[in-house]
């Protein structure tokens, strides 16, 4: 392809233009640099790890006191999930929960439908924010070792008066390879 656009120049006053113009180009390029540096993590059957089950329905009960709400302990609910990484052997992974509440606060906890009420979120004892990403290593045997235990717990807001009524929140569990 190059050979045939080659041919189309003909006129010698055009060609020595273009190899002017070329010249003129690389010499002003003369003299600078630019280094990159190039990374990335070359797996060796990557795999891919799976949740397991149909639990994707946290129930906090029908009677959930509004004087009760803390954010520490009060309906301390268990998020529960399983994985199954079969074909993954020994490699770290990330786990984290994503929302896309909106309002004050909903960056560290998952808000809800009913206003004032989030849910605060824990990784065994500790406050888990939205977002926060947590590792863990799958061994050689396809186990997760220590897998993270997640846990809601509803809290007030800004420490708003709570109204009685039905709440809702969604979140999306994203498991990653670093």
């Amino acid at each position: 392809m190059l050979k045939g656009i080659f041919c189309k120049f003909t006129n010698p006053h055009f060609f020595s233009l273009g190899s002017l113009l070329v010249f003129i180009f690389s010499s002003a390029a003369i003299g600078t640099e630019q280094n990159f540096t190039f990374r990335g993590k070359i797996l060796e059957n990557a795999g891919e790890c799976t949740f397991v089950g149909d639990n994707s329905i946290i129930e906090f009960g029908d009677d959930v006191y509004i004087d009760k709400v803390n954010g520490t302990d009060y309906k301390k609910t268990k998020i529960p999930f399983e994985l199954d990484c079969s074909d993954v052997s020994s490699v770290q992974l990330t786990i984290r929960i994503d929302a896309t509440g909106t309002g004050l606060g909903c960056d560290k906890v998952l808000c809800t439908d009913h206003q004032g009420l989030g849910l605060k979120l824990y990784q065994n004892n500790s406050v888990l924010n939205v977002g926060e990403k947590i590792d863990f290593v799958v061994n050689a045997n396809h186990k997760p070792l220590l897998l993270p235990s997640f846990y809601a717990v509803p809290v007030k807001i800004n420490d708003v008066n709570l109204g009685a009524g039905e709440f809702s929140s969604m979140a999306t569990v994203v498991l990653e390879a670093p």
